[in-house]
């Protein structure tokens, strides 16, 4: 990480020649900020932090001393606009926006702060120059808090003029009531936001370049949703699907999302599409890895369908009666968060279960108004089936449930797909007609290659594990 100063210099260069807005994030090591106007014996515990190694650093704006650590993001806006005012207010009111967008009631304050249920959880400055604007804030997530306390040491007339007792009552960090579960993805979800709410023509500059045409990065899922469009699809749910019966190539593709796990990939997604004018199937599991109500209502809240990827079957052990009574219990809870109509299987490959036998000469999920169960009520005789299963789009070859009798006929077709670059080709230069439906596992696209990485190498083990398992069934 770079030193704190390093992104103050690059504000000040920034300013000098800005003609558009720009914004940025970045997090540091420890260090201690105070104000243009403060005196630092007065702010903070000098001999405590030389203790830590903690830097201090005071900063060309004013306002007052906060402490950041790798736990922190800290937000940059700067602005041609000399309006100092103005540009605050649109930095703050903005940031409230993707705070709110992520089910967290922020609300901003006189103090320059952003509250979240009455404690801070950020704190804002400014300075003007001839040239622009700059405004920076911190964004508390998962700070050392304890730390803080003993660095800051604001007079008692400061805790009076806020109504609390001390520094540790005043503020929390988001981590312990936001959706994201590591700093790096919620600062991604900070920059993903700027984008969605700030209209200003803001440029987001990140610290290191994003690979936006890689696979499986949401930048690529983004060109592909363009060139769907570009083709004549028009996108829809599930559930529009069962409503509306479209005919055979009439150009519908079905968006479905399997959040498997880190659901909060599934809230970028979804973000995107929204951007997009789009509407998709998003389909949660029951276990903790993917139930995460506050991912659910954010998905909800852009519009999109929310279904129950069930797995019934493998969780009570192919007993159906008891599997049965846990569908019901499940596909109530998530009709508190939607009114779900439709439903989908989870492949549970390492299962000895297949979720779709709790249909099979017993039950009716029909009786519980649901209209649909993708496996069940699409004739894939007359829609394409694509699914980026093991992380690559010809995965059926090591798909255990997964997949559909018809892919030997497209197979012989040529509608095969190793990439989304693939895909993509194929919609620009045959300019298919075929109704498609496409499902994606969010876990997998993100713009972080290191994310990528990981969950390639997860899914290379998978996809062994899946050779085996379809080897020994003969």
């Amino acid at each position: 990480m770079q030193h704190l100063e390093s992104y103050l210099q690059q504000e000040a260069q920034i300013v000098k020649t800005v003609r558009e807005p720009i914004f940025f994030t970045w997090r540091v090591a420890p260090t201690v900020i105070y104000g243009r106007h403060q005196v630092r014996e007065n702010e903070l515990d000098e001999a405590y932090c030389k203790q830590q190694g903690i830097r201090i650093v005071q900063r060309a704006s004013g306002g007052g001393c906060v402490y950041a650590d790798e736990g922190n993001v800290m937000l940059s806006y700067i602005s041609p606009s000399t309006k100092s005012q103005e540009v605050f207010a649109y930095f703050l009111n903005t940031v409230v926006k993707i705070l709110q967008s992520m089910g967290l009631p922020a609300v901003t304050t006189t103090h320059n702060d952003i509250l979240v249920n009455g404690h801070k959880v950020s704190g804002a400055a400014c300075y003007t120059t001839p040239t622009g604007t700059v405004v920076h804030s911190t964004m508390l997530y998962d700070v050392n808090i304890e730390r803080m306390t003993r660095v800051l040491t604001p007079s008692q007339e400061k805790l009076q003029k806020h109504a609390v007792e001390s520094v540790r009552q005043r503020v929390v960090n988001l981590k312990e009531i936001c959706m994201y579960k590591n700093v790096e993805d919620f600062q991604q979800a900070i920059e993903d936001g700027w984008v969605r709410y700030a209209h200003d023509g803001s440029q987001l500059l990140t610290p290191i370049p994003r690979e936006s045409t890689a696979d499986f990065s949401v930048q690529m899922y983004r060109t592909l949703l363009f060139a769907l469009k570009e083709a004549g699809y028009q996108c829809m749910t599930f559930e529009q699907y069962c409503r509306q019966q479209p005919p055979a190539d009439s150009k519908i593709v079905i968006l479905r999302h399997d959040v498997d796990k880190r659901p909060t990939n599934s809230v970028r997604v979804a973000a995107v599409e929204q951007e997009m004018g789009i509407t998709a199937s998003y389909y949660f599991r029951i276990v903790p890895e993917s139930n995460n109500p506050q991912a659910i209502r954010a998905i909800a809240s852009m519009g999109h369908e929310i279904g129950y990827h069930y797995e019934d079957m493998a969780l009570c052990k192919g007993d159906k009666e008891k599997a049965y009574r846990s569908f019901l219990h499940n596909l109530s809870y998530f009709r508190s968060f939607y009114p779900v109509t439709t439903i989908c299987m989870h492949g549970a490959p390492v299962s000895a279960y297949d979720g779709r036998d709790l249909w099979r000469n017993a039950y009716d999920y029909r009786k519980e108004n649901v209209i649909g169960e993708p496996y069940f009520d699409i004739d894939f005789d007359t829609m394409l089936y694509l699914t980026d299963t093991g992380m690559r789009w010809d995965g059926f070859r090591v798909s255990v449930r997964d997949k559909v009798p018809q892919q030997s006929k497209w197979v012989e077709q040529g509608l095969v797909f190793h990439t989304t670059s693939d895909i993509i080709r194929w919609l620009h230069e045959q300019h298919p007609t075929t109704n498609i439906m496409i499902t994606t596992h969010p876990q997998r696209w993100s713009d972080n290659r290191f994310a990528r990485a990981k969950e390639y190498t997860v899914q290379y083990a998978k996809n062994m594990i899946k050779r085996f398992l379809i080897w020994a069934k003969g």
